[in-house]
């Protein structure tokens, strides 16, 4: 989403107009789009739906199929799949993280 879009549309809204917005939360390393993140905080109705995994779950999140240099890189089908939480990786390795933190925390109350 283009920089100042959340503005531009909470302004449109806040004139008494309907907005309907379509987009992805996050990026293929599972960073928030900081307008799209804007915009949610405004929203009186937030329907999310979901594309279909490889692996056939329902897919939340965008994976790259080529090498991200930029947070932001442009492509269709040809550089990002659907994915679910169990196949993407970096979703792999955040699961992996809090499961830990959550292993270190409950060691450290039971100490």
């Amino acid at each position: 989403m283009l920089d100042g879009a959340a503005d531009a549309l909470i302004k449109i809204f806040s004139m008494g107009i309907s907005v309907y917005v379509a987009s992805i939360e996050l990026s293929a390393h599972l960073h928030p789009f900081p307008e799209v993140h804007r915009l949610m905080s405004f929203a009186t109705r937030v329907e999310k739906c979901t594309a279909v995994c490889q692996c056939g779950a329902d897919a939340q999140l965008t994976m790259s199929k080529v090498g991200i240099v930029d947070r932001l890189t442009i492509g269709g089908d040809e550089s990002y799949e659907a994915a679910c939480w169990r196949c993407h990786p970096a979703a792999l390795e955040l699961c992996d993280a809090v499961t830990y933190n959550a292993e270190v925390n409950e060691g450290i109350l039971n100490a």
